[in-house]
């Protein structure tokens, strides 16, 4: 079943490429907020990008007026004198480049940030579907025990009324059935929250509650956190580097080239011919002064803001091995833990057979159902390490 989704999904989603394994996963993770917000800043930089080529476009201006006199007035508008210009810049300091190499880094910095949001989302489901595993198990289990409380206080309840049971032992297996009972409902209320999560907060639909595994986690794996880290540490960089580029290409000297035609001769609007116009055409420079006044001061405000960036980036990495060491740690702790709950599982469940066998008087009653439920208690703990020390595990796949 697990095989035949994953080739539906790959079909699904296009993928041209018959060996490439696409993630089953990558279909819900799309309809998250995190995703949509992604697609609404992809789009945002895509007009920013847009905007930048329109900067090569020229500029047209068109001008026209009268002049009048005490003894001639203003005169009809194609009296007018007219001039029609077209100028555009040729040289800009780079600006252009520069700002398109600025847009390519803010889409880095979004698609490390979306594959950052996309296995903490993997990392979650993970979570959340080895713990329904666990509530299931748990379910089965007490509805077992439940039944055979049941039996047994049916048993009890007839030997109670023939005088060879005591009222307190039948009591104490009420009381454990009424517990189960209690138990069984926490648990479904759980499991119906957890699978409320996955369903409106994951977008994942019920037949897949069963399908997903850390198989399937495993492999949505594109890059891990530790590459993303770096790629956004480099990408930081640069645009440092290239926000000093911009701030310099501002005080750069600018060229720009314009181009003009008006009547011939001076003429006004009614005598403007393509053939017989004058033309003009011009270059100008345009040298700011103060920039080179400005040169130093802009290199010591990039040199800090380097400084700053390198700050930033070696906080994150320590950040990164601090949380890779305490994932580790946790992840010793759990193993020592689990070894000690085997050993526990073991003692208990030797103590159980034992006073089980020396069942003649309700303080023996008493210690034996105390040990049953220590025996049980020890049991879920043991289940859950394991799925923790599993949770680690996947943690630390993705950590690299």
């Amino acid at each position: 079943m697990k095989t035949i989704f994953v080739l539906l999904a790959t079909i699904l989603l296009g993928n041209s490429s018959a060996v490439a394994y696409v993630c089953p996963l990558d279909l819900y993770f799309r309809k998250t907020f995190d995703y949509r917000t992604y697609q609404i800043k992809s789009f945002q930089t895509e007009m920013e990008r847009l905007d930048n080529n329109y900067s090569f476009l020229p500029e047209l201006s068109l001008s026209t007026g009268q002049s009048a006199y005490n003894k001639s007035g203003f005169k009809s508008p194609e009296y007018s004198n007219a001039g029609i210009y077209i100028s555009m810049p040729v040289y800009s300091g780079g600006r252009y480049f520069l700002n398109n190499e600025k847009l390519s880094l803010s889409d880095i910095s979004q698609e490390t940030t979306l594959e950052r949001n996309r296995i903490n989302y993997l990392l979650s489901i993970y979570e959340i579907i080895i713990r329904r595993k666990e509530i299931e198990s748990l379910l089965k289990e007490y509805q077992h025990k439940q039944k055979e409380a049941d039996i047994e206080n049916k048993r009890l309840q007839y030997f109670f009324e023939q005088g060879s049971v005591s009222e307190f032992e039948l009591n104490l297996k009420k009381n454990i059935t009424e517990n189960h009972q209690k138990n069984i409902k926490l648990l479904k209320n759980e499991l119906q929250y957890l699978e409320w999560g996955l369903r409106n907060e994951y977008n994942i639909p019920q037949n897949m509650f069963e399908i997903i595994d850390s198989d399937i986690i495993k492999s949505c794996k594109k890059n891990d956190i530790s590459f993303l880290i770096k790629k956004e540490n480099m990408a930081e960089l640069e645009e440092a580097n290239i926000n000093f580029d911009l701030e310099k290409a501002a005080n750069y000297p600018s060229v720009s080239l314009s181009l003009g035609l008006t009547p011939k001769n001076g003429g006004t609007i009614r005598d403007i011919s393509i053939e017989h116009g004058n033309y003009v055409a011009s270059v100008s420079l345009n040298i700011p002064l103060s920039g080179l006044l400005k040169l130093a001061v802009k290199k010591e405000k990039h040199s800090l803001n380097v400084d700053s960036v390198k700050l930033s980036i070696d906080k994150r990495n320590i950040e990164l091995e601090d949380a890779k060491q305490g994932i580790l740690n946790k992840l010793n702790n759990a193993i020592d833990e689990l070894s000690y709950l085997r050993k526990q599982f073991s003692i208990n469940k030797k103590k159980v057979s034992y006073l089980k066998k020396r069942l003649n008087d309700d303080n023996n009653m008493l210690s034996y159902y105390n040990e049953i439920d220590t025996l049980n208690e020890i049991e879920k703990n043991l289940i859950r390490k394991e799925n923790e020390i599993e949770l680690y595990k996947m943690r630390m796949f993705f950590i690299g």
